[in-house]
């Protein structure tokens, strides 16, 4: 079994939006209690106008010292406002302000690489002032660059609302060593121990008889029946070593074959809506640097189809 990792800090984005709190109360129902920082990274606004319109204003240096210090007591009163939020929830929480840049990611993904985070915590599409950091393509760059888990909540259209604590996890699981990590990752963060370890089988008779000229799905038929058996089969054996996997890490694990009509991303999504799955989990392959910000297709389909939290644990670097 995996050595616990309760000691490990949580850091949760957050920039004052409704998205962000959601994911502050997502992540505590998800994910086993432990201590949280309360993360708010701000931009001075006057580097942030100097940064485009650097002709038209004074240099930094002669921006107020009172006006940025002002900015920084927001900031953190905006954090501190995050941490009380987060204790609520259920986690030991704390708030800090951190100044950086405006893209944001790259502050949060260097703060949880010095501190040993367990994972990083993020909503998508925050709403929060212009002077937070957590906007646009901010939790984009955190998964592309993260070198920890990161939990990626979507937003709720409903408002802030609790789940239940002990839902299962959807394992997605190829046999790869980036799916093990996944494994091992749910085993260190999930507060719910059920787990269903989801391997996924794309059927292709009909499409490929369809690309053959002058011949019909129908005499093909049985020896594509027999591929997709056979398809079925290894991806069945392939469930059940990672739900042994799972296991060995302490978690109540099933195994389960999935087929795929259309793409890998939809079944698991559709699996994951059947099942009422909490998050649903998976390891992210690397990338070269040109593609790494692109971090996978099947993770970046996922995050866009998916109507429910996803744990993306990053290659080893």
């Amino acid at each position: 079994m995996t050595s616990s990792r309760s000691d490990q800090t949580l850091l949760l984005a957050y920039d004052g939006s409704e998205t962000a709190r959601h994911a502050i109360a997502s992540a505590a129902t998800l994910l086993a209690p432990r201590r949280a920082r309360v993360v708010f990274v701000w931009e001075p606004i006057a580097e942030a106008l100097l940064r485009h319109q650097a002709q038209h204003f004074a240099p930094a240096s002669e921006v107020s010292s009172e006006f940025q210090a002002l900015e920084a007591s927001e900031s953190q009163r905006l954090a501190n406002a995050g941490a009380e939020f987060a204790r609520r929830c259920g986690f030991e929480a704390e708030g800090e302000a951190v100044r950086g840049s405006a893209k944001g990611w790259p502050t949060l993904c260097e703060l949880a690489e010095r501190e040993h985070a367990a994972a990083i915590v993020i909503g998508t599409r925050g709403l929060g002032r212009a002077a937070s950091a957590l906007l646009g393509s901010v939790a984009a760059g955190v998964i592309g660059h993260a070198k920890v888990p990161v939990l990626v909540v979507p937003p709720d259209p409903h408002g802030v609302e609790t789940q239940q604590e002990d839902v299962e996890t959807l394992i997605a699981f190829d046999g790869s060593e980036h799916a093990e990590r996944a494994v091992q990752a749910v085993a260190g963060l999930a507060r719910s121990r059920r787990v269903t370890v989801a391997t996924v089988w794309v059927e292709y008779a009909a499409q490929l008889a369809t690309r053959i000229a002058g011949v019909g799905p129908e005499l093909l038929a049985t020896d594509f029946e027999q591929m997709d058996s056979a398809l079925r089969a290894g991806a069945q054996q392939c469930a059940e070593v990672g739900a042994a996997r799972a296991r060995e890490q302490g978690l109540e694990a099933q195994p389960l074959a999935v087929r795929a009509t259309t793409s890998v991303p939809e079944a698991l999504v559709a699996t994951a809506q059947e099942r009422s799955a909490g998050m649903i989990a998976l390891g992210r392959h690397g990338h070269s640097r040109i593609g790494e910000f692109l971090f996978g297709s099947v993770t970046r389909k996922l995050l866009h189809a998916t109507d429910r939290p996803l744990l993306v644990v990053p290659a080893p670097r």
